[in-house]
């Protein structure tokens, strides 16, 4: 991958030359503003990365962006910079997150298998404070 000496704007990003439809390559471009940062040009779309040594797996890591321009994407690499900085990694905060999600979800599953259920066989479901959950049947 050639050196980069000037930070990316987006009218290079534009100029930048994108592989043909149906082609599995991608052109590289880097920021020299921020280091680590890269966007992936493919023939019908784009992707940003940050691509940082782990402080706790002391490996070469990288991790996707969701950002549409180039500002977005510099500002949540700064922002990835400083917790790697502070000695955190920011894909495994990521994955904690997700696992934190999963098991949010899977506690509040029943719940909502017993509403779906009751919604679909007339009763009322009562959800308690505590997390429980109460169903009531309607008369006929």
């Amino acid at each position: 991958m050639p050196l980069v000496k000037t930070p990316l704007t987006e009218e290079m990003i534009n100029a930048a030359p994108r592989p043909p439809k149906g082609c599995h390559r991608f052109t590289s471009l880097r920021d020299a503003e921020v280091r680590g940062l890269e966007l992936r040009l493919y023939a019908e779309g784009q992707a940003w990365s940050l691509e940082y040594r782990s402080p706790i797996l002391k490996t070469t890591a990288r991790i996707s962006i969701h950002a549409a321009t180039l500002a977005e994407a510099r500002a949540i690499a700064k922002g990835w910079r400083a917790i790697i900085k502070q000695g955190r990694d920011p894909r495994l905060e990521k994955q904690e997150a997700l696992i934190a999600q999963r098991e949010e979800y899977n506690r509040k599953l029943p719940i909502l298998k017993a509403v779906r259920w009751a919604q679909k066989n007339g009763a009322d479901v009562a959800i308690n404070p505590d997390g429980s959950y109460t169903m009531t049947f309607k008369s006929p």
